[in-house]
């Protein structure tokens, strides 16, 4: 243990000597002879190192890597025990501070992880937050995942999250697709949640139809839900009507505020 941590700074390859030496003794395991202590004994130590790396935040093992107090392999080990959603946004984290080579691959790993992520939200926001680390040719890898996602909501934040990172002629596409997803999400407040966020993105025409399919679900969404989702299509609404618009919209956000407590 105390080569390896000379060696690498940690525990990375003792914990994989230790597996070995696990692997051996079952391997020779005889009725007269089992090694339950020996065996115990690798299995124990693994868990240990384990419940380390599990209780540490994968923020704060990105920013010892930064601050060169952890190598990346360390840190690599430690993400071995993380959710897979905390090991791609540690990666994605990681990548642009690695050689070209190993960034590449690190981040070829990140997508491979996102793109198994079983809960469908925790891949979306995966795939969004990777996104402006990845280069063209996994951008089309993820773009392609992110279609795939079944579940209109988690799919029109993925299509969002992805728009901004890609050529401006298939960004427009890909964010005409999120908002045809969000269109097609039966729960109103979900709708409602999925529009809000994607209005920052929209411009022209798209952000026009956002706004009237906000429009047309506020009756049937809570009223904090659908001041939330409004106040993301100020810009549009200045754009518009100007400063005088703007007033007309807060008179009638503070009059239905005071008929309706």
């Amino acid at each position: 243990m105390r080569a390896w941590e000379s060696y690498e700074g940690g525990y990375r390859g003792f914990s994989r000597d230790v597996r070995l030496a696990y692997e051996q003794l079952s391997r020779v395991y005889a009725a007269d002879q089992p090694y339950f202590a020996q065996r115990l004994r690798c299995q124990l130590v693994l868990s240990s190192i384990h419940s380390i790396g599990a209780n540490i935040p994968w923020e704060l093992l990105v920013a010892a890597f930064k601050a060169r107090i952890l190598t990346y392999w360390q840190v690599a080990h430690w993400l071995e025990f993380k959710p897979s959603d905390d090991r791609v946004r540690a990666l994605g984290g990681l990548a642009p501070y690695l050689p070209p080579e190993l960034g590449a691959e690190v981040l070829s790993e990140a997508l491979t992880a996102a793109q198994n992520i079983e809960d469908s939200s925790d891949r979306a926001r995966a795939l969004g937050g990777l996104a402006p680390h990845l280069p063209p040719e996994l951008l089309s890898e993820a773009l392609a995942a992110a279609r795939n996602i079944e579940d209109n909501f988690d799919r029109a934040r993925a299509l969002g999250g992805l728009a901004l990172h890609l050529p401006p002629e298939l960004g427009a596409e890909v964010l005409s697709e999120a908002l045809a997803a969000a269109r097609n999400i039966k729960d109103s407040s979900d709708r409602a949640h999925a529009l809000g966020e994607l209005a920052s993105q929209l411009s022209g025409n798209l952000r026009q139809q956002g706004f009237e399919e906000l429009l047309a679900v506020l009756p049937r969404c809570e009223r904090h839900l659908s001041l939330t989702a409004i106040t993301s299509f100020f810009p549009f609404l200045g754009e518009c009507q100007g400063p005088k618009g703007l007033e007309e919209v807060r008179r009638a956000i503070i009059d239905t505020a005071r008929w309706f407590p």
